[in-house]
């Protein structure tokens, strides 16, 4: 794979294709202790869609990772600093970097510094390839930018640019004249609050009112016409073969930059469209969050281009995501699902922004458009628990505790897991009392009756403000019961946001028992 940067897709299809589960498992048997070296995305390729439990991994490391006694994670797996890996005496060590420049700092660090100290032992690299094939494809990649030949026929885009610069160019052909650029201006900074038990200092507990900022920014959205959308990121490129930056960033890289559509020889055939197509497929669109607040409501934004719409670019593959089309009136013929290989080319491209903090125009539109597919019923409770005990991971250490309080109290245990999407509605269009771990499922509040009110647990070291937002939007009273936070940096938040969470009971029944009283 060399410097050829892939995508998350891509990573996972490589995988696949060398059989890596077989190679996986047969280390595993052999090996006792087993060391992964990197951290990146192709690490979270390997962790969340291979089986791991056969193998002892003792630790995860990466440069990022300094020497210290404190202990940090990465999916859940211990890390280590490169200079501890010498304490851990691995029998084998995975190499996930697929930059051939890191592999060779990285075996040269082991050859140098961890074998004379520990013996020589196995390395497995996992994404190998010839530095010939690599430098040539490479060198070819750079000498195609300096061409003028459009990355439709060969080689990558020419750069990246942001929306308003390009639409600030002069236009000079008839097409190029029919672009639009449409801003919607959110409050630039909202201010929301939050409610939690604490104690005094005489350890008496009170209900502390927090409040928080979150600036929203701006949203908007593009006409291109003669545009292009390349690959399962929805890359949106121009007819003078520029990236446009805001429609296209991808979350799982620094920035658009590093997308691997530009270390391409050539993109996949062009498949061409009559008609206006609406982007609204994202990197993240396969989590339940990120597809409805991020992902379906660019239809919104794309709506208020008054344009009349044709196809929609859109993910397409989870029963969730097929309901959800279908109750919002689009029919298969309209939909084209990307993926690794799609290369669309309509007469015109609709694309927005994505990935903002959740707006009120966000809330309202998912309101408007599904909650007339609520069931309103004296079956469904008032009071629910959202249990993750199918979860993988941010589980509630001490739930049969916390729900044998909850039930006494009427509350009634909801697992998401395997419920249609309409289901989920009509669970949380009547539900007037919600408590629930920080978690994907809580998005579903936003179909809430008014003066909701909502308890959410969240750990020492990851504490997002995503459901607080949303209640802010909505007039929903929110809680939050905090595992005694520690002091961590935000980077140790992001590689702690799996962990399981315990609960304080003293706190949640002081909450329970007050809330009522704001």
């Amino acid at each position: 794979m060399g410097n050829v940067i892939k995508s998350y897709g891509e990573l996972k299809s490589f995988l696949e294709k060398i059989n890596f589960q077989k190679k996986l498992d047969a280390i595993s048997k052999k090996y006792k202790r087993i060391l992964f070296y990197g951290t990146g995305v192709s690490s979270n390729v390997i962790v969340e869609n291979f089986n791991l439990s056969n193998a002892n991994i003792i630790a995860f490391s990466d440069l990022k990772y300094p020497i210290t006694a404190k202990e940090e994670c990465f999916n859940g797996y211990k890390t280590a600093s490169p200079a501890d890996i010498i304490k851990l005496k691995p029998d084998f060590i995975i190499i996930t970097l697929y930059m051939s420049g890191q592999q060779q700092k990285v075996m040269e660090f082991f050859k140098k510094e961890v074998f004379p100290k520990i013996g020589k032992i196995p390395v497995l690299i996992v994404f190998k390839e010839p530095f010939l094939k690599e430098f040539l494809r490479e060198s070819f990649i750079k000498f195609l930018e300096k061409t003028p030949i459009s990355s439709e026929i060969l080689g990558s885009p020419k750069g990246i640019i942001l929306e308003k610069d390009w639409f600030r160019i002069k236009q000079k052909k008839e097409t190029e004249r029919n672009r639009k650029f449409i801003e919607f201006v959110n409050d630039s900074n909202i201010k929301f609050l939050t409610y939690e038990p604490v104690k005094d200092e005489n350890g008496d507990f009170y209900i502390k009112e927090v409040e928080n900022n979150k600036k929203l920014g701006t949203e908007f959205v593009s006409i291109i016409p003669q545009g292009r959308v390349y690959g399962e990121e929805a890359v949106v490129i121009t007819p003078d073969d520029k990236v446009l930056a805001g429609a296209s960033s991808d979350v799982r890289f620094p920035s658009i930059k590093y997308n691997p559509v530009f270390h391409k020889i050539k993109l996949p055939k062009v498949q061409k469209i009559e008609g206006n197509a609406v982007v609204l497929s994202m990197p993240i669109s396969y989590n339940y969050y990120h597809w409805l607040v991020e992902t379906l409501t660019r239809m919104d934004l794309a709506q208020k281009t008054g344009l009349s719409i044709d196809k929609y670019i859109v993910k397409n593959s989870t029963p969730i995501q097929k309901e959800c089309l279908k109750l919002l009136g689009l029919k298969d013929d309209m939909i084209i699902e990307n993926g690794l290989n799609t290369h669309i080319k309509a007469d015109k491209v609709i694309a927005s922004s994505y990935f903002a903090p959740v707006t009120k125009r966000a809330c309202e539109f998912l309101r408007e458009k599904f909650l007339k597919f609520a069931t309103i019923s004296s079956n469904y409770s008032e009071k629910i628990y959202l249990s993750r005990e199918d979860a993988e991971y941010r589980k509630i250490v001490n739930e049969k505790e916390v729900f044998k309080y909850l039930e006494l109290l009427g509350y009634k245990k909801i697992i998401l897991t395997g419920k249609s999407f309409q289901e989920q509605i009509s669970i949380f269009a009547n539900a007037k009392y919600v408590v629930s771990a920080h978690g994907a499922g809580l998005v579903n509040t936003i179909f809430s009756p008014e003066n909701t009110q909502i308890v959410e647990f969240l750990s020492a070291d990851y504490f997002p403000t995503n459901f607080q937002i949303i209640s802010h939007h909505l007039g929903f009273k929110h809680y939050t019961i905090h595992e005694e936070r520690s002091e961590t940096t935000f980077k140790d938040r992001l590689s702690n946001f799996k962990k399981n969470m315990q609960v304080d009971m003293e706190k949640l029944k002081y909450l329970i028992e007050n809330m009522e009283k704001l």
